[in-house]
């Protein structure tokens, strides 16, 4: 007895897992929050996650909870200060995650979670008008340096602005930046012909691009796309210019680790799943599959990439 009665303060004392602990869980419904309104890409990941790992997972409730604003951070803070007891998991978005935190408005760092692993991605693309004199990204640096252009970006600080100033920089070119609310502005401007091209993520255009209705002059990836596959890279087009956006699953640091260990499981059978997988190339979701150790360490490099950004042209 005496020696049970050790162990357990043992345990208590130096925090180690619980056993008892793990077996009881889940009590109660277990919160995603996800940093978006209902309706996007990144709404629509969590949810394909939540109805399989329900399914497939008896005793397990997940409720979808958006928290929208401030291009992602409202959502990230409250991940972060959420209670570490294994009841709030959620999406980050990036670079939004690492921008807040470089741009000193975070009240978070990449310390403040526990990082799960990365589920998606959407590839940066440069996108014209339809009938737009532009065709590639020479025609867009060549016009560029013989006129103002204005070029619609996803916000201050996003993956589109990232990606626009590195292109600037790249071919020694200024844009007339506009700053929009999300894609539906930005659609909007192109479809319109009220810009001259846009700074976008492939999902939001690849369906316009196929109609005709755009035209996608560069794919910002290492690689084409299997999707697009007669688009050239940035690259290719000779601008090292590369961007993407990753959503990812990360949790409030300091869960019991027994606890995280059934989570992190739970992700990684959801998404390696053919149902996950047919669901997702049905929403034009694209899959990037990361384990966490992984994942942290591509968020680590790209905070010191968009710190090098920030420090040249702070926004």
């Amino acid at each position: 007895m005496l020696a049970k009665t050790l162990l357990a303060s043992a345990v208590i004392a130096l925090g180690l897992p619980s056993l008892a602990i793990a077996d009881d869980y889940p009590s109660k419904p277990i919160s995603i929050v996800v940093p978006s309104k209902a309706g996007g890409s990144t709404d629509s990941t969590a949810r394909m996650f939540a109805e399989l790992a329900e399914k497939n997972n008896p005793g397990f409730e997940f409720v979808i909870k958006n928290v929208p604003g401030s291009g992602g951070q409202k959502g990230f803070e409250q991940i972060a200060r959420a209670e570490a007891d294994g009841y709030t998991i959620g999406l980050n978005f990036t670079p939004q995650l690492v921008a807040h935190i470089v741009s000193k408005r975070a009240k978070y760092t990449l310390d403040s979670f526990k990082v799960m692993g990365n589920v998606a991605q959407d590839p940066a693309i440069v996108v014209v008008p339809n009938g737009s004199p532009i065709k590639s990204m020479d025609d867009l640096a060549k016009l560029a340096k013989e006129k103002a252009l204005t070029v619609a970006v996803n916000g201050i600080g996003s993956d589109d602005f990232l990606a626009a100033k590195a292109f600037e920089e790249a071919a020694g070119v200024s844009f007339n930046l506009l700053p929009t609310k999300g894609s539906t502005e930005q659609k909007a401007g192109v479809l319109g012909g009220h810009v001259d091209a846009a700074f976008m993520n492939l999902s939001q255009m690849i369906k316009q691009h196929a109609a005709g209705d755009a035209l996608i002059i560069a794919l910002l990836t290492e690689e084409r796309d299997p999707h697009l596959k007669e688009v050239a890279t940035a690259l290719e087009q000779g601008y090292d210019v590369k961007m993407r956006a990753t959503r990812g699953f990360v949790a409030p640091a300091g869960i019991d680790p027994a606890i995280q260990g059934k989570l992190d499981t739970i992700l990684q059978e959801v998404t390696e799943s053919d149902a996950f997988k047919a669901k997702a190339a049905k929403s034009n979701i694209f899959l990037l599959l990361q384990n966490g150790d992984d994942y942290h360490a591509y968020l680590k490099d790209l905070q010191t990439k968009t710190q090098s950004v920030y420090d040249k042209a702070p926004w």
